[in-house]
């Protein structure tokens, strides 16, 4: 007798005893009569171990019926206790906190757009040169101002409170 307790997790009943057994294909951990066998999955080769009692194990059968009767009584309080553990308290859910990012690096920008509009003025054109540097310094400014105004002003997005975007 097999019965699956939770995904995963099975236990299983024979005339040999008690076993279960936890884990999918890929790895699996199952113990109880028989000893503790170990198997992992990677690609094409799998890897097993068996360890703990070996060879003929004592079955149900010869097990006096008040011995049987104790070891049902024991399977069923371990499916209780499997089946019931999602009775279990959970904490509450806490909201998340999602720091604003930083503010534009405004110097930065003005770096590199001073690097690109410089790099084809001669070193010697030192009117275009500081027109340039300017433009660069107006740029930043702008371009930080749209980066900082597009951040969002909410300090805190929890699941419960998800900004909608649009629709109804």
């Amino acid at each position: 007798m097999s019965f699956r307790v939770a995904p995963g997790v099975r236990v299983s009943a024979s005339s040999r005893g008690i076993r279960t057994s936890i884990g999918n294909s890929r790895a699996r951990v199952s113990f109880g009569a028989g000893g503790t066998y170990t198997s992992a999955k990677m690609g094409g080769v799998r890897i097993q171990n068996w360890s703990g009692a070996g060879g003929l194990q004592p079955s149900l059968a010869g097990l006096s019926r008040a011995d049987k009767d104790a070891a049902v009584r024991e399977l069923a309080r371990l499916e209780r206790a499997l089946v019931t553990l999602h009775h279990e308290p959970v904490p509450a859910a806490a909201p998340y906190h999602v720091p604003l990012p930083a503010p534009a690096d405004r110097e930065k920008i003005r770096l590199n757009r001073e690097k690109e509009l410089l790099a084809n003025i001669n070193f010697f054109k030192f009117t275009q040169r500081k027109a340039a540097k300017d433009l660069a310094r107006r740029y930043a400014t702008a371009e930080a101002a749209r980066m900082d105004a597009s951040q969002p002003n909410n300090t805190m997005l929890s699941p419960g409170k998800r900004r909608r975007s649009g629709g109804c």
